[in-house]
């Protein structure tokens, strides 16, 4: 009620109606995390962390292909083809307003689709010379550095048998572009407490010469079909079920350790037809069955492969490239006035043999060295109707996984969208990403209904409702298991400077403890004081089987124009939650690349503020950003080697921008 009350007063300050400035990357990311369900998928934080790239570099519409479109998760194949079909039909567009008059596209798209595209010259106005010379004449060097830096000291750094290393968190990368054809990067990472450089990783690019399409040599990620296969990209399933998957290779940019591949692929185009390959060899952490070094005489098994990428003590050390994988596939896709379809298989052999265990959990879990995965995607898409879906087989355990989704647009108010999806338990794909209320595609049955509506000027809203069922036992469970999920949500605008979003959510699922029944409310007013300015209110309630719990704050912002040398951000959120299951998700403004969605628990508040200055017309950006955390219900934070003898934790991170 406390919250309530500040909401609402918050609500009575005054404003005044200016022109709706452009969708910044702030409102952007609040706006994908309001409808997507709150997560700590570190996968999902880093391809919104690659959208940013994109962000920063926007796409020249009038020349974007397909598959540079298809990057960009809120677009539907409808819309990808109705933007290129405009471009031709009118010899391109002269300015962005011009979205208008693509009906497929909604306000919200509209505002979404100018944070990443630009109007530039269409193809024709100029002869290109594709000379290595002259893309190298025309190159563009980017160097970006951050370093995060703990004002703080956990247990691990302080006692003999902790952490490694320093801890300061770094990352360089050395990015190079050669007109859009050619594109080169290198990187290197180092977590916090590990010692040296623990990672690194770097690529060489080609697209569009020809009947190539594309190439990279290096570190790249691919996403063909509905994702049953292989996806390694962003999948926002039930928040867009019609968004696309289906984005070929690309180039790995982002810092994520484990979901990329590691060596060379390729893709062709001859008329309405790509032909992909790709191989791959990487070295994995694991954890195996008699916990001993790797050694090449060493025939040990692995029990689990291992994600996080950390390798900050010894134990989390003696795990790191603990085997290798090697990798081989192909893809085929045929697209045609509507009509797609397509074939992707890969084949996977890893030097140790993978052995999970007997635990019930892990008797679905792949086992043995070698893995094959086949599958076939189809699909057509009419002015109101789209049909689409993927159906695949593995070899492991002669597993199949079926996705098919259908859209029907019943006028330009309501979107009605239904799917229905079946993973075998049996089923299992290393490189898959795909609507699924689990982390896997696998163990699962379920049924997906939405419907999208603008029942009046202003107002967009959306429900939707899934059931799910769980045939095999999931970790600490004896038997199988249900579940439902129920969202709605919706965005008014009151004026061109006030808009009020909110989302309600209930999910029932089963766990270890129990049936748990989670309810979640977000409500967040954003306020427009000046072209320059913005104003956010938020506030966040959780309630899960009587715990309690909730978050309130305001953000500001000021630099909205990017065309300004300044630009400042400062948050301040209060949270009280009765324990860790009633947690909070807060999005905060953070320095360019990289996106912080933090959760707490317990009572306290939480501050962080952002300065961003360029010169040398932009070319160099200097950011600094502290946060600071103070908990009143504790004297210690965290647990373990993460330990934190203080209350307070706070934190500053520096990040140089050079752009020659």
């Amino acid at each position: 009620m406390k919250a309530l009350i500040i909401l609402v007063a918050a609500f009575l300050l005054p404003s005044t109606a200016m022109g709706q400035s452009a969708m910044t990357w702030d409102e952007f990311v609040n706006l994908i995390t309001n409808e997507e369900e709150e997560t700590e998928d570190i996968s999902w934080i880093e391809n919104i962390e690659e959208l940013e790239h994109i962000a920063s570099s926007p796409i020249n519409i009038n020349t974007a292909t397909t598959e540079e479109l298809e990057v960009l998760p809120f677009l539907s194949t409808k819309q990808i083809e109705d933007i290129r079909e405009y471009v031709a039909r009118y010899d391109g567009m002269k300015t962005l307003f011009e979205l208008q008059y693509i009906t497929s596209l909604s306000m919200k798209d509209r505002r979404m689709l100018q944070l990443f595209v630009h109007a530039g010259d269409m193809p024709g106005k100029y002869t290109e010379d594709l000379s290595l010379k002259t893309m190298l004449k025309k190159s563009k060097h980017e160097l970006l550095t951050r370093m995060d830096i703990p004002l703080y000291h956990r247990k691990g750094y302080l006692v003999s048998d902790g952490y490694r290393g320093s801890r300061v968190y770094n990352k360089t990368r050395y990015t190079l572009s050669a007109t859009k054809h050619i594109m080169a990067s290198f990187d290197i990472e180092r977590d916090q407490g590990e010692k040296g450089i623990d990672h690194m990783g770097g690529l060489l690019a080609i697209k569009d010469m020809g009947h190539l399409k594309k190439f990279v040599a290096g570190d790249y990620k691919v996403g063909f079909g509905e994702g049953l296969v292989a996806n390694q990209r962003m999948n926002l399933g039930k928040t867009n079920p019609t968004s696309t998957t289906s984005q070929g290779i690309r180039p790995h940019t982002g810092t994520d350790e484990t979901n990329f591949m590691r060596g060379i692929a390729a893709t062709m185009e001859y008329g309405d037809f790509c032909i992909s390959t790709f191989i791959s060899h990487r070295k994995g952490d694991a954890t195996l069955n008699d916990d001993n070094k790797a050694e090449p005489e060493n025939n040990s098994t692995i029990k689990t492969i291992i994600e996080g990428g950390y390798h900050r003590t010894n134990t989390e050390w003696q795990k790191k490239n603990n085997f290798n994988s090697y990798t081989g596939g192909a893809n085929i896709s045929w697209n045609k006035q509507g009509w797609r379809a397509g074939a992707t298989g890969y084949f996977l052999q890893t030097d140790r043999a993978l052995e999970p265990g007997n635990t019930a959990y892990r008797r679905i879990y792949p086992n043995g060295k070698r893995f094959g995965v086949m599958g076939v995607n189809y699909g057509y898409e009419a002015y109101r109707w789209l049909f689409r879906g993927e159906t695949a087989y593995s070899t492991n355990q002669g597993g199949i996984a079926t996705l098919n989704t259908v859209c029907w647009k019943i006028d330009s108010k309501y979107t009605l969208t239904a799917s229905q999806r079946y993973y075998d338990y049996h089923y299992y794909s290393f490189y898959a990403s795909a609507l699924s209320d689990n982390s896997n595609v696998q163990n699962e049955t379920a049924a997906t209904i939405r419907i999208d509506a603008t029942p009046m000027d202003g107002l967009q809203m959306y429900v939707y409702a899934d059931f799910f069922y769980n045939p095999w036992p999931r970790f600490g469970l004896k038997s199988s298991s249900r579940g439902e999920e129920c969202v709605v949500g919706g965005t008014y605008t009151f004026n061109r400077s006030n808009t009020l979003s909110s989302k309600y959510s209930f999910k029932s699922k089963e766990y270890t403890t129990g049936m748990q029944n989670h309810h979640r409310l977000r409500l967040q007013w954003t306020i427009l004081p000046t072209e320059n300015t913005r104003w956010q209110t938020t506030v966040v309630m959780h309630i899960v089987n009587g715990s309690y719990g909730e978050a309130i704050g305001e953000t500001f912002r000021y630099g909205l124009d990017n065309t300004k040398p300044l630009r400042l951000s400062a948050s301040v959120f209060y949270f009280h939650t009765s324990d860790y299951n009633s947690r909070v998700f807060i999005y905060e403004p953070n320095v360019t690349n990289t996106m912080t969605m933090p959760n707490f628990y317990g009572h306290g508040a939480r501050a962080s503020g952002t300065v961003q200055y360029q010169v040398w017309e932009r070319r160099i950006m200097l950011e600094l950003k502290y946060g600071v955390t103070r908990y009143f219900d504790r004297k210690t934070q965290s647990s373990g080697l993460q330990t934190i003898f203080s209350n307070v934790k706070n934190d500053i991170t520096l990040q140089l921008r050079i752009r020659i």
